[in-house]
């Protein structure tokens, strides 16, 4: 049977999940070494496609 309006209301959001906080992994600093290469825009890319 179906519910009147009234009743029906607040099931919508019933046992709604709670995300859990936990602690954050922490960011690694990455050395020099790692780093290496400069990251190009869009553009330069297209550039070095066509001398290719």
């Amino acid at each position: 049977m179906r519910k009147k309006r009234e009743e029906r209301k607040g099931e919508r959001h019933k046992g709604k999940k709670v995300r859990q906080k936990g602690s954050r992994k922490k960011k690694r600093k990455k050395k020099k070494k790692e780093m290496g290469g400069k990251k190009r825009g869009r553009k330069e890319k297209r550039e070095r496609k066509k001398r290719k």
